[in-house]
């Protein structure tokens, strides 16, 4: 199992989350006044038989702070450039 954060180049971020060998992902989209969430993690594992809601799955999607990542993500720039 793992998961991974990271920032792409248009400032969206994605999380892969490798479960059993197999990738699930979702792409948070910055919009400007708001985030949109392209996938849903926990609908595909529903669909791959995986009963994840109310889960310690789930627990630990729901607890990673996406926009605190993409907020640092933006603030990366700030130390490469210096």
């Amino acid at each position: 199992m793992k998961i991974t954060i990271e920032s792409l180049e248009n400032g969206d971020s994605k999380i892969t989350f490798n479960f059993n060998n197999k990738d699930y992902s979702e792409i948070w989209v910055d919009t400007g006044s708001v985030y949109s969430v392209e996938g849903n993690i926990l609908a595909e594992l529903e669909l791959d038989g995986i009963s994840a809601q109310n889960t310690d799955i789930s627990d630990l999607l729901n607890s990673t702070n996406i926009i605190d990542f993409m907020s640092l993500a933006d603030r990366e720039k700030q130390w490469v450039d210096a």
